[in-house]
């Protein structure tokens, strides 16, 4: 019968016992170092009745544990311990693109972090709100129930559209949305600008800062980032950060549908995106494009007075 002997390393670092002030006061430390030597059986050339596979008796298996070595002062070993919690001395900057209901949450998340973070969150326009604050169209709502399109850590009980009961003068919250009607766009940027005011998430939102590049720098591990102040296209300066987030949505890019010869109508054409209330649309007659949410609500609001 051979042995096979395996000899194994280990040290044990950072072993600490914290004082009275936790982790930012460690008053002591420790290094452990030692060996392991273990001693297995194998096959043997010399004895043929030893098979692959053979289970052999534990007790042929032999383990030494040598000696050990431990140091209280780290010092003396090379190791050190850093006295500071984790991420502590690193600032994150972050630079966020919009300021309407994802930044709005996104930045009440940094509001409540214990960690270092600067946020800076960009709008192009001259509120918040986002799509609730560029949609403007006749009709224009939301087709989820009041009481569940609101944030979770910012819960209203003044939706005028909540359906309430002739016997109590408080709203009832209800699944049936049958009893439970729609918050206007109106009601709704009132909601997300109340929530920002409450809450002073204003600190972090710098208003009519359009974003007109990024790109990341390898080197510096950053983005740098480019921001137009107001409409004048000559005043741009750049913003570096370590975050940079889209909160931008996808509800306020819009374009015109790729119709044959939409461009040779000679009367005046409104997108629900862009609504111009300065044309009249009264006594005309309207051809309303699209079957959608925007369209089911375009149609009643203007057909008392028109015809289609």
């Amino acid at each position: 019968m051979w042995y096979l002997r395996i000899n194994l390393v280990f040290v044990v670092a950072g072993v600490v016992i914290p004082g009275h002030s936790g982790y930012r006061h460690q008053h002591k430390r420790a290094f452990v170092m030692g060996s392991i030597s273990i001693t297995v059986p194998t096959l043997s050339t010399d004895n043929p009745t030893d098979k692959l596979g053979e289970v052999k008796p534990l007790k042929d298996i032999r383990i030494n544990v040598k000696s050990t070595d431990f140091v209280e002062d780290a010092n003396r070993t090379g190791y050190t311990i850093i006295e500071e919690p984790s991420r502590s001395k690193r600032q994150l900057r972050i630079l966020c693109v919009g300021a309407g209901a994802s930044a709005i949450n996104f930045a009440h998340e940094v509001q409540e972090s214990d960690l270092d973070l600067d946020l800076v969150c960009y709008e192009k326009n001259d509120s918040v709100g986002g799509t609730w604050y560029e949609n403007k169209y006749p009709g224009c709502g939301c087709d989820i129930p009041s009481v569940n399109y609101q944030l979770s850590w910012a819960p209203s009980a003044e939706w005028t559209s909540l359906y309430v009961s002739p016997i109590v003068t408080r709203p009832i919250i209800t699944t049936d949305t049958r009893n439970c009607s729609y918050s206007s766009a109106s009601e709704i940027l009132a909601y997300f600008k109340g929530v920002v005011d409450d809450y002073g998430l204003m600190r972090y939102i710098k208003l009519s800062h359009r974003v007109v590049g990024a790109f990341w720098n390898e080197e510096e591990k950053m983005w740098h980032v480019k921001i137009q102040r107001g409409d004048d296209p000559n005043d741009v300066f750049e913003d570096k950060a370590h975050v940079f987030i889209n909160a931008t949505g996808v509800l306020n890019k819009w374009k015109w549908p790729a119709i044959k010869g939409r461009e040779l109508f000679q009367g005046p054409m409104l997108h629900s995106a862009n609504w111009d209330y300065s044309i009249d649309l009264k006594g005309k007659k309207v051809g309303v494009i699209g079957s959608g949410s925007s369209a089911v609500q375009i149609v009643p609001s203007i057909q008392p007075s028109k015809s289609f």
